[in-house]
């Protein structure tokens, strides 16, 4: 994955609420930014793994019938 997408990703979490941010100084290059997540962010990373789970297991129930049919 690269930079680009990796904070990409931060600025949307952040726009829609679900991390902070705050910046420091750098003795050495650019300030830094750093991200903290917020109860909403925690909220929904709650859904996402429930949808997570919910996928995998699907996925691994139409893998099985796969395999039992082709046995």
């Amino acid at each position: 994955m690269g930079d680009a997408s990796v904070y990409g990703t931060l600025r949307r979490l952040y726009r829609a609420g679900a991390l902070t941010s705050y910046v420091m100084p750098s003795d050495e290059g650019p300030h830094r930014r750093y991200y903290g997540i917020t109860e909403r962010g925690r909220a929904q990373l709650a859904e996402s793994r429930v949808a997570w789970a919910d996928f995998a297991r699907a996925l691994t129930l139409l893998l099985e019938a796969h395999v039992e049919v082709t046995a």
